[in-house]
């Protein structure tokens, strides 16, 4: 039940911070304690960084496939520009 609402969202906001991701750990680790009565090892689940690579993944699937209800493909793609010094992509 807490999984699905923590990691909702998680392409678009993506946290990119070492305290963020301790912080999702923690209440990972927490609701797992709730729900087993122990500590759960790493090695039965997926650890945080595991999972928002996955969703991460999982996400940009679904674009390529066209499953998704945005065009994401134009916005990572079209207008897409390097900045370097001289210009060139």
């Amino acid at each position: 039940m807490i999984k699905p609402l923590m990691f909702y969202g998680t392409p678009a906001w993506h946290p990119s911070t070492q305290c963020n991701i301790q912080n999702f750990e923690r209440v990972q680790n927490r609701a797992l304690r709730f729900v087993h009565g122990r500590h759960v090892s790493e090695k039965e689940l997926l650890t945080v960084h595991q999972q928002l690579s996955h969703n991460d993944m999982t996400f940009f699937r679904k674009c390529l496939d066209g499953e998704s209800d945005m065009d994401a493909m134009e916005r990572i793609i079209v207008d897409r520009t390097m900045r370097n010094v001289d210009g060139e992509h």
